[in-house]
């Protein structure tokens, strides 16, 4: 049973809503598209676990997707989180192509393609520490009993696995062997730690303890937001920016027309700069000189505010997703 969805990272939407708004000249321009590039492949990886977590052969365990909690001292996220009467397991997904050597003596991944090898820090080391919080964190709950598993698992089924240890295969695994590992813990673990109805609740408190990762995607670049491209984008050829014209956005490039392509602007606005604004801000930003137009905007989509006037600050929040 699904019991935390797995969603599209907060950061990844912002990472997309940069790459848009900023000028291809932008001397940041290559780094968001790289972080981009990574952070896209990184989701496609954890979503093409899906499948073969559909093949799970038992109905009592619960998962929940990009968890992340805090120890006491440190935040410590994880992919995948499958709790079960019996263990808990951890399941880091990583996506990546070509040749894969785990090296346990110096504790590192090395990759190895058509452009050479490149270092990595070592997932198993991550889902050791990892291991490590989590326990923390059950502590908190007098469960540091509980028996927890760790998985590394390669989405990419033409990634090839090595390593420096004979052993290293029980805990690195490729995406389509994931529910045989899972039976063997099944067959490993004979004793039920909790009851299905405990696993339950357990699960429902790390929903309720998640807390989501916040970024600040321009501060993390060097990007100050008056290098950000504004106005209103033409859903039907992308080109920015639209003009407002008797109750319609319209394309100076294609002719285009669309009465709400405002919300995906706000949505931008949202991601990259905040989720509360003023009239003044929307104007600037969509790059409407009328501030009644605005208002007419604002109130007709229905976003929660407080003030009056010149004061009021409404909330873009709703067209977010913070996991």
């Amino acid at each position: 049973m699904i019991i935390k969805p797995r969603s599209i990272p907060l950061e990844l939407l912002q990472l997309q809503a940069l790459d848009e708004r900023l000028a291809e000249t932008h001397i940041a321009k290559k780094l968001v598209c790289e972080a981009l590039g990574r952070r896209m492949a990184g989701y496609k990886g954890e979503v093409s676990l899906n499948y073969p977590l559909s093949y799970l052969s038992t109905e009592d365990f619960f998962i929940l997707h990009n968890v992340r909690l805090f120890d006491g001292s440190h935040y410590f996220q994880i992919d995948t989180l499958i709790l079960t009467v019996k263990f808990i397991l951890i399941v880091e997904t990583k996506n990546m192509t070509g040749v894969l050597y785990f090296d346990t003596e110096f504790n590192q991944l090395i990759r190895t393609n058509e452009k050479g090898e490149e270092g990595f820090s070592d997932p198993l080391l991550q889902v050791k520490r990892h291991k490590i919080q989590l326990r923390k964190w059950l502590a908190t709950l007098k469960l540091s009993h509980l028996r927890i598993e760790t998985l590394v698992v390669s989405s990419n089924s033409r990634t090839i696995l090595q390593s420096s240890s004979d052993t290293v295969h029980k805990k690195v695994i490729h995406s389509g062997q994931h529910p045989f590992q899972f039976d063997a813990l099944q067959e490993k673990y004979k004793r039920e730690h909790l009851l299905k109805e405990e696993a339950m609740g357990l699960a429902n408190e790390i929903v309720k303890q998640h807390i989501p990762l916040q970024v600040d995607v321009l501060k993390k670049f060097g990007i100050s937001p008056d290098e950000l491209i504004k106005g209103v984008k033409c859903p039907h050829c992308e080109c920015l920016p639209c003009k407002r014209a008797y109750g319609k956005w319209v394309c100076e490039n294609c002719g285009g027309e669309s009465k709400d392509a405002h919300i995906a602007a706000l949505r931008d606005y949202a991601l990259l700069l905040g989720t509360e604004v003023t009239n003044g801000e929307v104007r600037e930003f969509l790059r409407v000189d009328s501030g009644a137009t605005i208002n007419r905007v604002l109130t007709s989509a229905n976003f929660p505010s407080r003030g009056t006037r010149r004061w009021k600050v409404y909330s873009l929040k709703n067209l977010i997703n913070e996991d």
